[in-house]
């Protein structure tokens, strides 16, 4: 009788365990997938990690590349469907000059 009072929390600590487990590996498995989505170049991800880069400094980086992306404005998208319209791949020397 004794043992079996015994048994109750062990089992349930196992249970806890295993729940923890699961989670840990779902967890695994959303943050590979978002890796893989954003296109993340793992091999540089482990180097810097190895190399002792925060995830803080890593978030500082990306802080940083957002604004200057925002900074350079909004893009004129009909501005591009206009020199690929008109083949922009030519050089400026060879198309014909207004004079």
């Amino acid at each position: 009788m004794a043992a079996e009072q015994k048994l109750g929390p062990l089992r349930d600590r196992i249970n806890e365990v295993k729940l923890k487990e699961q989670e840990a590996r779902i967890n695994e498995e959303q943050y590979a997938q978002q890796l893989a989505e954003a296109g993340a170049d793992e091999a540089a991800l482990a180097q810097a990690l190895e190399k002792g880069t925060r995830s803080g400094s890593l978030q500082s980086e990306i802080n940083r590349l957002n604004e200057e992306i925002r900074s350079l404005g909004a893009v004129n998208l009909a501005a591009l469907e206009e020199l690929k319209r008109h083949g922009s791949a030519r050089p400026i020397s060879t198309r014909s000059s207004p004079i």
